[in-house]
């Protein structure tokens, strides 16, 4: 299964975020320009009730700074037993024709305190900006890794953002699958 993680306009209609799919379906909307991410419902709620999708909008103040790397927190989620988490997240178009940079999702240190789980991401990908690419005033950037925390519990993810110019998230979206 597959959720929809951004409004899409297609012929058929609009398909709002949040929509989930099957194979077929996703294959569909992610060739008509979906931003979609695995999903599976019972890796949050066979434990807690807690979904497993989050999602995270930003505002202006949240943006990369040029001079040195930048943290951009991410969404917070539950997490249990090895899972893979995978990313997507929305980016303002850049200046020219293309980002410059990287960026990680990486074990938050900003968004931590009582009740989180500490938990550091196996494999995590790093993504080369300059392969980042979007349609109009959005890009995006997705990305996946393990992780196996030694207890469950929510944690917070952040983006690990390296590039000479500003970086401006729109939104980022989580979703977890069992390994």
């Amino acid at each position: 299964m597959h959720i929809l993680v951004d409004p899409l306009i297609t012929p058929t209609g609009t398909h709002h975020i949040g929509k989930v799919l099957d194979a077929a379906s996703a294959h569909l909307l992610k060739s008509a320009g979906g931003v979609l991410l695995p999903y599976d419902p019972e890796v949050g709620q066979r434990r807690n009730g807690v979904c497993s999708i989050a999602m995270r909008a930003y505002d202006a103040t949240h943006k990369s700074n040029p001079m040195a790397p930048s943290v951009l927190p991410g969404p917070i989620v539950f997490v249990g037993e090895g899972c893979k988490v995978y990313w997507a997240l929305k980016l303002k178009a850049p200046r020219g024709d293309q980002y410059e940079g990287r960026i990680s999702m990486l074990a938050s240190t900003t968004q931590s305190g009582p009740g989180m789980v500490r938990i550091q991401p196996l494999d995590a990908d790093s993504i080369d900006l300059a392969n980042v690419r979007g349609a109009g005033n959005h890009w995006w950037a997705t990305g996946s890794f393990y992780v196996r925390p030694m207890q469950t519990g929510f944690a917070s993810f952040d983006y690990y953002v390296v590039s000479p110019e500003v970086i401006e998230p729109v939104w980022a979206a989580v979703t977890l699958t069992r390994e």
